[in-house]
């Protein structure tokens, strides 16, 4: 049974998360407590993961008690399904790292999409290597077999302040990591009963360069926009019956 939604997923990775977070504050009081611990970071400035949570939960381990940790997170990385975020919380170890380059080459073949460590990892120069977006509060060289136990996955997980349920929808970029409960899937659905008014519109052989985040009309309106902002394209062009023409004929 496919648990996953490439389109939704695909949707989210245009967006920032200050314009989710935005969103989901001005639509519920219930719903401005869904951003995870600010110390969640990307390894590099352009990670961006998007999808639905895969999660994982374990603890520091106190004592040897003759069984090999290892199988349990076998366990674990076999239950990852395409299109998945893994989010870990790591409980109250604090000193090992819990995710590796190991744990992220199998992620990938299993189809995941990144993950989310609220605790350590190392290997990050072949991760990065690997182009795998991982999220990660800090480095360690320490392996967590001596140290860590992983209780159990594809289980509801509290991390920080924020309640994370398995299909949950997760956004995470250089500003902070955020899960959308299960039924704000997408900003979209947020707003399916609101007039959506987009600007930033350009065509694809449009200058660009007077606003960062642009998108074509097209694009606009798949994501839901019942109104297009369509200023310079037209007002600064020569010809402006001809440029409305022309983002006219890309529409219809």
């Amino acid at each position: 049974m496919k648990n996953y939604d490439d389109e939704r997923s695909e949707k989210l990775l245009k967006l920032y998360s200050g314009a989710i977070t935005d969103i989901m504050d001005s639509i519920s009081p219930d719903y401005r407590n869904q951003t995870l611990p600010s110390d969640l970071r990307p390894l590099t400035s352009n990670m961006k993961v998007a999808g639905p949570v895969y999660t994982v939960r374990g603890n520091k381990r106190f004592y040897d008690d003759g069984q090999d940790p290892r199988y349990k997170q076998m366990d674990m990385l076999d239950g990852i399904f395409p299109g998945c975020i893994i989010v870990m919380d790591s409980g109250d170890e604090k000193s090992a790292a819990h995710w590796g380059e190991l744990m992220s080459k199998t992620s990938m073949e299993k189809g995941a999409k990144g993950a989310i460590i609220h605790g350590g990892i190392r290997d990050t120069e072949e991760i990065i290597k690997h182009e795998f977006p991982v999220f990660a509060c800090y480095h360690s060289p320490l392996t967590a077999v001596y140290r860590y136990n992983i209780i159990d996955f594809n289980n509801p997980i509290m991390i920080g302040e924020v309640k994370i349920n398995p299909g949950d929808y997760v956004f995470g970029d250089i500003d902070g990591v955020v899960c959308s409960p299960h039924e704000l899937k997408l900003a979209g659905n947020l707003l399916q009963d609101k007039i959506k008014i987009t600007p930033g519109i350009r065509l694809s052989d449009s200058n660009s360069d007077d606003q960062s985040r642009v998108m074509n009309p097209v694009e606009a309106i798949d994501l839901g926009a019942t109104y297009l902002v369509i200023g310079r394209p037209i007002t600064s062009h020569k010809d402006k019956a001809s440029a409305f023409e022309k983002i006219y004929q890309s529409i219809y």
